[in-house]
């Protein structure tokens, strides 16, 4: 019998063969891909969809020990010219909401041409609680936090896929904090092996991940750059917005969903505050791009919109774009738009880190 399984530390695919008779099981494949399987060949072979870092996603003919494949398709001929590096991963020790412990994943992906020592200009990407690092499994790294990868991989820039184990949903929690203590060690850590110039790394999350950017970034000067997707970032103001059209109570997204605040406002004002990137908006000196689709129904443009204009009133670097007629998810937008966002947010990252940094902030 041959099934599919995935890592828990590292995200990889690991397919196994196992023997019903003595309970053994052998390895057969292990990467960071992803291989489903359509059917067998007349040869007990199996015929699989099977995409990784280096392949789009294509049909291919695999033989009965999954080792030897042949490509049966080429779905999109103009994806065959692009040019990438290598796809790595390392562990970091993080410290957990309840005092322990936990080795976290971070995958790296790299330009071609390059590896491991040369230090590059880099783009972590991350989503609070979530495991970002499996997108090294996508083609190019896919497109995480809506961006898409190869963009900014043929530009020379290395990307960080980072794990941000926190707290648990439904209970009391300090996200803005937890999301500090599990990133920092891994932008270091990714620094101390060569990966990355420590000097010259931007931070970038869509959605919960927007939110989780501009917390870390009231937490940490590490990062040279920012970009903020679609986020909320006045938990005590969101609490109390609605649209009775789409969505007419959000409590639960608040009290027992992703804001971790276990609560409501008035049994717990001050954490609500303090876990609102919005009220720590005097503590954000790293420059801050801020994307958003005026439509967006779960996210309102209004809390991008105040965001801005504290950190405008504190002089502090920061823009928001604001897309007409868009909602919460940039890979929805139309065309023109989209490349406009993607557009904006190159240019952004090489104003901020294209030159060194003599000193980088901590």
């Amino acid at each position: 019998m041959t099934v599919r399984a995935r890592r828990t530390v590292t995200a990889e695919q690991v397919v196994l063969r196992y023997d019903l008779d003595t309970g053994e099981a052998a390895i057969l494949r292990e990467e960071h891909a992803k291989l489903q399987p359509v059917g067998a060949t007349a040869g007990h072979g199996l015929i699989a969809a099977f995409e990784d870092f280096h392949h789009p996603a294509d049909l291919y003919a695999f033989d009965t020990e999954c080792q030897q494949s042949r490509r049966l398709t080429t779905v999109e001929p103009r994806l065959e010219g692009i040019r990438i590096g290598v796809v790595d991963s390392f562990e970091t020790v993080v410290p957990r909401h309840d005092g322990t412990l936990q080795p976290t994943t971070t995958a790296v992906l790299m330009p071609a041409g390059n590896s491991r020592g040369d230090r590059l200009p880099a783009v972590m990407f991350l989503y609070p609680g979530g495991r970002v690092s499996g997108a090294a499994a996508d083609f190019t790294g896919g497109a995480p936090a809506t961006l898409p990868l190869a963009a900014l991989l043929t530009r020379g820039y290395a990307v960080l896929l980072a794990e941000t184990p926190i707290g648990p949903e439904g209970q009391a929690e300090n996200p803005l904090q937890e999301l500090v203590d599990v990133t920092v060690p891994q932008v270091y850590h990714a620094a101390e092996l060569g990966y990355v110039d420590l000097g010259r790394i931007a931070l970038a999350g869509h959605s919960y991940g927007g939110y989780g950017t501009a917390a870390i970034i009231s937490g940490t000067n590490i990062f040279r750059a920012a970009v903020a997707i679609s986020g909320l970032y006045d938990l005590a103001g969101g609490y109390g917005w609605n649209d009775f059209a789409t969505m007419p109570s959000r409590f639960w997204y608040f009290e027992t969903g992703q804001a971790r605040m276990g609560t409501h406002p008035w049994a717990s004002l001050e954490r609500y505050l303090a876990n609102s990137p919005y009220y720590q908006a005097d503590r954000i000196h790293t420059p801050l791009l801020l994307i958003h689709g005026a439509e967006d129904s779960f996210c309102p443009v209004e809390d991008a919109g105040k965001l801005l204009n504290a950190l405008k009133r504190l002089n502090r670097t920061a823009t928001l774009a604001v897309y007409k007629g868009e909602g919460h998810v940039p890979t929805e937008w139309s065309r023109s738009n989209a490349i406009d966002a993607l557009k904006r947010t190159i240019e952004f990252l090489d104003t901020h880190l294209k030159q060194p940094k003599v000193d980088a902030e901590r």
